[in-house]
């Protein structure tokens, strides 16, 4: 919280570094089984994220997925199902292949709705 505080001191809260901040501390907190908190704070790095870039760029499909993980460790697949497909509809449209994306994340469940990805138009076998 204190190198965030810092971060947002010199850049401001809406800019990339605060975003990777958030994103990285989102992170730490999923591997601490602190889902819940996880989730805000991808939400925060999100919302950044999409402001400064658009809500179709890869670093939006990569929390999207993160927080699909998130939401699978709460025991919400069906938030988790919504969040992996817009990350492979990201992938997909900026040429990145997004059932293959998806394939290389932590999550067991993110991996078997990559090889689900061909259904959605995804170019992924």
């Amino acid at each position: 919280d204190r190198s965030l505080t810092i971060i947002v001191g010199i850049y401001g809260h809406n800019h990339q570094n605060v975003a990777d901040t958030l994103h990285q501390m989102g992170g730490v907190q999923l591997g601490m089984k602190r889902y819940s908190e996880s989730l805000e704070t991808y939400n925060q790095a999100l919302e950044i994220y999409s402001s400064l870039q658009g809500p179709d760029h890869p670093d939006v499909a990569a929390t999207l997925t993160y927080m699909g993980e998130a939401h699978i460790k709460n025991g919400d697949e069906g938030a988790a199902s919504q969040l992996f497909i817009r990350a492979v509809q990201i992938w997909d449209s900026v040429g990145m292949h997004g059932g293959q994306q998806l394939a290389l994340t932590r999550s067991e469940t993110a991996k078997e709705y990559a090889i689900v990805a061909g259904a959605w138009g995804s170019s992924a076998a």
